[in-house]
This record gives structure tokens, C-alpha cells and sequence, in this order.
């Protein structure tokens, strides 16, 4: 059974719409789903059912190659170009439009930044407003995808020793990242429990142009000042991809991810 209706299916539809049968009959008598028989009446509105107008209709779907969203919805386009000039990420962009009754995905914004031509709604050059601002994406099969860990080197915050939860022992770190207004100032913070000794480390570069190394190269150094005795573990919240990846190798951390409950 080929994918799609073809001229002869659609004429059928036509002709026993006309005597009256439902969608099921008439999925019955093509061999197809119900569903697709309902979804292909539903397309032509509440008027009569037309095979040669419906065939029209689904060739100039099936066109290629088709105008971009972000190119075809110029209201829609500006409001992501808007928040992707104050370095916000496609997934964060995605979610604030959805907020707002827009739908876009964040793949569709990713591949609007790196076709970097008219064609593709957004200003060239938008991909140098990334997180990692490369200028091509970099290839990767599913297969591969699916062998990295989700998580990097963290993990699970349920995992960590049971020295942690009576705060008895010190050594377990809290992490925690605030970021300033329009994402252009940014802390680091490193809390040891236990003696409520408290780190607080600024991060001078804005949040779109820090790269992995840039953003944990301040929260391990401070640790260096402390006794080595003292690193037994690191916890935090998940934040952007780009800033996930392991401290420096120089401090011997347990790192735990904590999870966020109710977007808090």
C-alpha cells in the first residue's frame, strides 16, 4: 500500500462520499486507515468532497523545495532575530515564543541560522550568536548520538554518598549559577554546607560567548585555595549545553546534576 493517496483513491473517496458512507466505510473499502480517509475530507472543508481539487492541493503540499517558516512569517522572524540577538538559545527562544502563541521549533531556528542566506529568514551571520558559534554544524550520525551520555561526567543528584544529606562531613560542594539582566552579567557560587563557607565568583563575559573551559575555569580555581581533603564532591543545577561539560581535571570532584522540580 503506497504512503500516500493516489488519483484513483481519491475518486473513490469522491464517489462513495457522494452515496453517503462514512469514514470508516470508505476506509474499509480502500484498505486504509480510518484516520486517513478522515484527515483527506477534513482538508477539503465542509463542502463537497472533489478528487481532481484535492489532488491539486496535495501536489502543492508535497512541492519542494518550500519557503522557510521563519522566512514566510515575517512577525515571526523578527521576534526570533530579537531574541537571538540577546543570546538566547534556539530550545530557550522556542519556548518563550510558545509562551506567547507562536510555534517554532528549535531545529528550525538552528537550521535558519546556518543556512546564513536570505532564504532563511534571519540576518547572515546569526550563527556567531550561538552558544558554540560555529560557523557549519558539526555532523553527528543518531548512532552516535545515542552512545554520549546524556549527562556528560554527571550524575543523577540521588546518587550522591550518604555523607552528603547529613552535611557531617565536609568537602560536598553546592553549585549554583545566577545570571543578570538580559543574560549579560553572570555569578558562579560554591557553597560548602557543612561550615557555610561560601564562594562567590564573578563571570565577566556574557552568557552567550562563554565556552566550557571560560565558565568553569573561575569556579575551580577558588576550590584550589582549599585543602585537597576538601573536594569530595561538586552539585548543581543543569544549565545549557554548552556549559555542562567537567570542571577542570585538577580538582578530583565527584560531579552530581540536580534536578529541577516545578522550573524552580
Amino acid at each position: 500500500m503506497a504512503r500516500r493517496l493516489c488519483v484513483a483513491e481519491r475518486v473513490r473517496i469522491e464517489v462513495l462520499s457522494g452515496q453517503g458512507l462514512g469514514d470508516g466505510e470508505i476506509a474499509g473499502r480502500l484498505g486504509r486507515d480510518r484516520s486517513t480517509v478522515w484527515r483527506e475530507r477534513r482538508r477539503c472543508g465542509s463542502g463537497t468532497y472533489r478528487a481532481l481539487r484535492a489532488e491539486a492541493d496535495a501536489r502543492a503540499r508535497a512541492a519542494r523545495p518550500r519557503v522557510s517558516k521563519l522566512a514566510g512569517d515575517g512577525a515571526l522572524c523578527g521576534r526570533v532575530q530579537q531574541r537571538l540577538d540577546e543570546r538566547l538559545s534556539p530550545h530557550a527562544v522556542s519556548a518563550e515564543l510558545r509562551s506567547e502563541g507562536f510555534r517554532v521549533c528549535a531545529e528550525t531556528i538552528y537550521r535558519a541560522c546556518y543556512r546564513d542566506s536570505p532564504a532563511g529568514g534571519l540576518k547572515p551571520g546569526t550563527w556567531a550568536k550561538l552558544g558554540c558559534a560555529r560557523r557549519r554544524r558539526k555532523p553527528r550520525g543518531r548512532a552516535e548520538q545515542a552512545k554520549r551520555p546524556v549527562l556528560g561526567d554527571y550524575k543523577p543528584i540521588a546518587e550522591r554518598p550518604a555523607a552528603v544529606e547529613d552535611r557531617r562531613v565536609p568537602g560536598h560542594w553546592e553549585g549554583d549559577l545566577v545570571i543578570g539582566k538580559n543574560n549579560r552579567t553572570a555569578i558562579a557560587t560554591l557553597v560548602e554546607p557543612t561550615s557555610r563557607h561560601t564562594l562567590v565568583v564573578g563571570l565577566a563575559k556574557p552568557i552567550g560567548h562563554l565556552r566550557p573551559p571560560q565558565h568553569h575555569a573561575p569556579q575551580t580555581p577558588p576550590l584550589a585555595l582549599s585543602p585537597n581533603h576538601l573536594h569530595s564532591t561538586l552539585s548543581r543545577p543543569p544549565i545549557e549545553p554548552a556549559m555542562a561539560s567537567s570542571p577542570s581535571p585538577s580538582t578530583p570532584l565527584g560531579l552530581f546534576l540536580a534536578r529541577i522540580v516545578d522550573g524552580r
